[in-house]
């Protein structure tokens, strides 16, 4: 669910410490790349809508813990967090004696392809799985970082025949080393794929199935649908498949405060259940009619001004949003800063971040903002000039569309995007006039091809109940079960440890009971993580480059979680 990323390429000095494992390994037996095979841990299959025991047929449900590896640190070799060798501390043998104590039986552990360059990968997996092997607990490794560099790949993945010829060939050679060792539940092999549509991804990924089965024809295959979104479960016409959603539902509430998730803009006092109409389904913008487009940046080079500019708010609207733009204006670079609103005559005060002197924690844009380049151009936040404070929005070198928004609007076929960061928007009413005042520098500006969209938005909400989760998951989880005559994992779910307690943790806990009523297995995301400042995921939390002994646990998720093991 979360990312960050760049470029990497593993010294192989990165992975000396990690040579030993394979060599250890090789006097166990089992003969793929010496790997042992060891007795404790039944080989699984599929039989109809259950995972199973491959000699009994006895039922296995699969529940435990997500291991990110640290994989969401691609960043260049030579960086304290830039090899395997300082990342491999994210999970260590004593966490997954752990997790088997506590009654787990599963642990994911996210991949980066670029390791994979260097034998030194194979031995970082080699170690994870014996350490699985020596506790009792199922393997699952799944493909993070693709071919390319990409999170989930995206448009460039799968729009490139020598990338995907790469993902096919790294699974033929992961499925080569590790078949015949049933400490493996299977193979992940794209995790939230995207950037493509539903039948592009389903497409390819048959295409891995049948290759990864040419290698194991009794290979458990694990699905993953676009973005992990289990609304568009699609059905793939091969047998022995678990679907592996990520359920995050409702996304209002489990995305609180979430930087990533909508700009950060997703507020942080949310509750489940929410009987009182509160929980925000979307804040849809009806037409065009509700989106304004303003150019009104003056032409030429000038220092600051100051630019007041007014709007109708249409019948019906709950929030106005900002969208800074320039269109084609190529030799131009505009500031943009201190961005006011009044409503109905009222008082000029700030929109939510329109200085934009705070900064998202995983990006850097400004908090609740996103930028946007349909071609060549800079979108950023800025300290080279600021009207007030030490920061702004700069937007330059736009040969086509560039822009700085609060609400992603409307698509090509001027449908409302789906968007949720309420947080983000100017409360309106209907009938009234928004005005805004806003600073502005120029370089070079093009009369009538810079300036700002206001955007209005109708907040759709409704109550949310623990009978609307349970329908949810039936929908999403038991229905598709069915129909597919196939498992599922739900393979990552979580609430936001930033939002409402004890109501992150009661959404935590009727998850965890609806999917062991059902049989359903699930992975807890995320052991460990690494925040420095507000804590949004990981049992438990400690910098990344620290020893095995590190950090502090979230005890009240914690509690939680093991007693969803312990059911």
């Amino acid at each position: 669910m979360r990312g960050v990323g760049a470029a990497l390429a593993f010294a192989p000095l990165a992975f000396a410490a990690l040579a030993f494992v394979t060599l250890a390994f090789a006097g166990c037996g089992g003969g793929n790349g010496g790997v042992g095979v060891g007795p404790s841990l039944p080989r699984l299959a599929v039989s109809g809508t259950k995972i199973v025991n491959a000699a009994t047929g006895a039922p296995v449900t699969l529940r435990g813990f997500v291991f990110s590896a640290g994989v969401w640190y691609d960043v260049p070799a030579g960086s304290p967090n830039g090899d395997l060798a300082n990342l491999q501390f994210m999970q260590s043998e004593a966490d997954v004696q752990q997790i088997a104590g506590w009654g787990a039986n599963l642990a994911i552990l996210y991949l980066n392809y670029r390791w994979f360059d260097d034998p030194g990968g194979y031995a970082f997996i080699d170690q994870v799985a014996g350490w699985c092997r020596a506790h009792g607990v199922y393997l699952l490794p799944s493909l993070v970082i693709y071919p390319g560099g990409g999170q989930r790949g995206g448009q460039a993945f799968f729009d490139s025949p020598t990338l995907e010829a790469e993902a096919q060939q790294f699974w033929v050679d992961f499925v080569t080393r590790y078949k015949g060792h049933p400490e493996f539940a299977g193979y992940d092999l794209l995790n939230e794929p995207q950037g493509v549509s539903v039948d592009e991804i389903a497409a390819f990924q048959t295409a891995l199935i049948d290759a990864v089965r040419g290698v194991d024809p009794n290979a458990v295959v694990f699905v993953e649908p676009q973005w992990g979104d289990p609304t568009v479960l699609t059905r793939i016409d091969r047998p022995g498949l678990v679907y592996d959603p990520h359920v995050y539902l409702p996304l209002y509430f489990t995305s609180q405060l979430f930087p990533w998730m909508y700009g950060g803009a997703v507020p942080g006092d949310l509750h489940y259940p929410a009987t009182d109409g509160s929980m925000v389904t979307n804040i849809v913008i009806p037409s065009e009619a509700w989106q304004v487009y303003d150019p009104s940046v003056p032409a030429g080079t000038y220092d600051w001004q100051t630019l007041t500019t007014s709007y109708t708010i249409p019948a019906g609207s709950d929030l106005a949003f900002v969208k800074l733009f320039s269109s084609g204006d190529v030799d131009a670079t505009i500031y943009f800063d201190d961005i006011e609103a009044s409503v109905d005559g009222g008082a000029f005060t700030l929109i939510p971040n329109g200085s934009f002197e705070t900064v998202n924690e995983v990006s850097s844009d400004a908090n609740y903002w996103s930028s946007y380049v349909a071609d060549a151009g800079t979108v950023t936040r800025t300290n080279e000039a600021a009207a007030d404070g030490q920061w702004s929005a700069k937007i330059s070198g736009s040969n086509a569309w560039s822009d700085y928004t609060t609400h992603y609007g409307l698509d090509a076929d001027n449908n409302s995007i789906f968007y949720l960061g309420t947080a983000a928007g100017v409360p309106v009413a209907g009938g009234t006039t928004l005005a805004l005042r806003w600073r502005v520098k120029a370089e070079n500006a093009t009369a009538a091809t810079d300036g700002l969209e206001v955007m209005f938005g109708e907040i759709q909400k409704e109550s949310y109940t623990a009978a609307d989760l349970d329908a949810d998951l039936d929908r999403v989880l038991a229905s598709n079960m069915a129909a597919f005559g196939a498992p599922i994992l739900i393979g990552e779910f979580t609430p936001s440890l930033a939002g409402t307690r004890p109501d992150i943790l009661d959404w935590a806990s009727a998850l965890m009971s609806y999917a062991n009523a059902h049989a359903i297995s699930w992975a807890y995301y995320l052991y460990r993580d690494d925040w420095t400042a507000t804590r949004y995921l990981g049992l438990y939390n400690g910098p990344y480059g620290a020893p095995t002994d590190y950090g502090t646990a979230d005890t009240d998720i914690l509690a939680r979680v093991q007693a969803g093991l312990r059911q």
